[in-house]
C-alpha cells in the first residue's frame, strides 16, 4: 500500500485582471514570492529538501518555466523542476503529478502549482517559407483535430448551454452569484491567509459591488454566437496569477517535523467530446467517487473553476451536486481565471474554506479546452 500523501500548505498570489498591476512581471516573477513563502515558513532548501518541482502553464513563452522560477526564487541549482502544460487544467495536474510522484516513492517532498500572464503571453508567428506560404499569427494552439471539431471555449460553452438547456437566465444568476459571494468573501480579513503579496501588490484585483454587476451582467451582449446565451459577464476575465503548494508524504512529514493540513485521496482524468470540454469534470468526478466508493452527498464542499457559467451549471446539474455546497467563496468568473494557475487556486481556496469551517471532503474539478476533465479529492487531516 503507498503512504499517506497530504499537503502541507497551499498558497496563491494575488489575482489581476490581463494588463493589469502584473501586466509588467515574468511569470517566474509571479512566482517568485510563493517559492520563497515555503522557504522561510516551512524550511525548503533549509532542513527539507524540495525533491521535484511540478508547475503549470499554458500560454507563457515555452521552455521549461518551473525551472525558470524557482532559479528566479533564489533556489539550489540542484533542486529539478518540470513544466506540465494541461492548458487551463495544468496547474491541478501538476498537483496530481506530484501527488502520483509521492505515491510511488519517487520522491518524499515536493512542490506543485500553476503560473499564467496572460498580459506577457507571446504571439506565435510562422513567417512565408517552403513550410508556410504565408505569413501568419497563430492565436492559441489547436486543441483538437479539424475533423472532430476545435471551437474556441467561448464557442464550445455555447455548444454545452444549448446541449443541456442552461439558459441565459441561468448564467446570469449564476454569475450574480459569483460576484456576490466574492465580494463578501473580499471583505473578510481571513482570506490573506491563501494570499501571498507580489511586491506591494496585497490583494485580488478590485470587485465592482453585486448591485452595479447585476446590472452590467443582465445588459450584456452574447459575443460568442448571434443570439447565444454566452456573454462577457456570465465568463471569466482573463486574468494573470500564480498559485503553489508544499506536499509531502507521511514519511517526509515525521522526518522533518511538517504538519499536514489535507490528505489528497485520489485523482482522476478524463476525456470527453473536444466540443464540450465543459462537461469534462462529470465523468472526472463520477470516476473519482466511484473508485472511493463515496456518494456526491458525501462531500462536503466542491470547487469547480467558473470558466463560464453554463459549464459549471452542466456538470453540477448532471452530478446532482447541492448548490450550497458548491464554490461557496465565489469563483473565477468573478475573481479571474489565470488559466495555468486556476486549478492550483483551487486547492488554496479549498484548503482554507475545509479548515475554517472543519468540512471533512473536499473535490476540486475542472474542464478543460479539448475536452478533458479533471478532480481531486482530499480529506481534512
Amino acid at each position: 500500500m503507498p503512504e499517506p500523501v497530504y499537503i502541507i500548505d497551499a498558497k496563491r498570489s494575488p489575482v489581476h485582471h490581463v494588463n493589469g498591476a502584473f501586466s509588467q512581471l515574468e511569470p517566474e516573477q509571479l512566482t517568485a514570492p510563493l517559492y520563497k513563502h515555503f522557504q522561510v515558513h516551512h524550511g525548503i532548501q533549509g532542513r527539507v529538501p524540495a525533491d521535484e518541482v511540478f508547475m503549470g502553464n499554458a500560454v507563457g513563452p515555452g521552455g521549461n518555466l518551473a525551472r525558470l522560477s524557482l532559479l528566479e526564487a533564489g533556489y539550489d541549482t540542484s533542486v529539478p523542476g518540470v513544466t506540465v502544460d494541461r492548458q487551463c487544467g495544468s496547474g491541478l495536474e501538476a498537483v496530481h503529478q506530484g501527488f502520483r510522484h509521492l505515491q510511488a516513492g519517487a520522491a518524499d517532498t515536493v512542490l506543485a502549482g500553476g503560473v499564467e500572464s496572460t498580459s506577457r503571453a507571446p504571439k506565435r508567428s510562422f513567417f512565408a517559407s517552403e513550410a508556410y506560404p504565408v505569413s501568419s499569427t497563430q492565436e492559441r494552439a489547436r486543441f483538437s483535430p479539424k475533423f472532430i471539431g476545435d471551437p474556441d471555449m467561448g464557442e464550445a460553452a455555447e455548444t454545452v448551454a444549448e446541449a443541456y438547456s442552461i439558459s441565459r437566465a441561468d448564467q446570469d444568476a449564476f454569475a450574480e452569484r459569483s460576484y456576490r459571494l466574492s465580494w463578501e468573501e473580499a471583505a473578510k480579513p481571513d482570506i490573506s491567509r491563501e494570499i501571498i503579496p507580489v511586491g506591494t501588490i496585497q490583494a485580488d484585483a478590485e470587485l465592482r459591488s453585486p448591485d452595479k454587476m447585476s446590472k452590467i451582467i443582465r445588459r450584456a451582449p452574447s459575443v460568442f454566437q448571434e443570439h447565444g446565451t454566452v456573454t462577457a459577464a456570465n465568463s471569466s476575465r482573463i486574468s494573470d496569477g500564480a498559485a503553489l503548494t508544499l506536499m509531502a508524504t507521511q514519511s517526509s512529514c515525521r522526518r522533518h517535523g511538517l504538519e499536514p493540513a489535507l490528505e489528497i485521496i485520489d485523482a482522476a482524468a478524463v476525456g470527453v467530446d473536444p466540443t464540450m470540454p465543459g462537461i469534462g469534470p462529470v465523468p472526472a468526478v463520477e470516476r473519482l467517487l466511484e473508485r472511493n466508493r463515496l456518494s456526491v452527498r458525501d462531500v462536503s464542499i466542491w470547487e469547480c473553476n467558473e470558466a463560464f457559467a453554463s459549464q459549471v451549471l452542466a456538470s453540477t446539474f448532471q452530478l446532482g451536486i447541492p448548490p450550497e455546497r458548491l464554490n461557496i467563496a465565489g469563483g473565477a468568473i468573478a475573481q479571474g481565471h489565470p488559466y495555468g494557475a486556476s486549478g492550483a487556486i483551487l486547492i488554496a481556496r479549498l484548503m482554507r474554506l475545509m479548515q475554517n469551517g472543519n468540512l471533512p471532503l473536499g473535490v476540486a474539478m475542472i474542464g478543460i479546452g479539448g475536452g478533458l476533465g479533471l478532480a481531486s479529492l482530499y480529506r481534512l487531516v
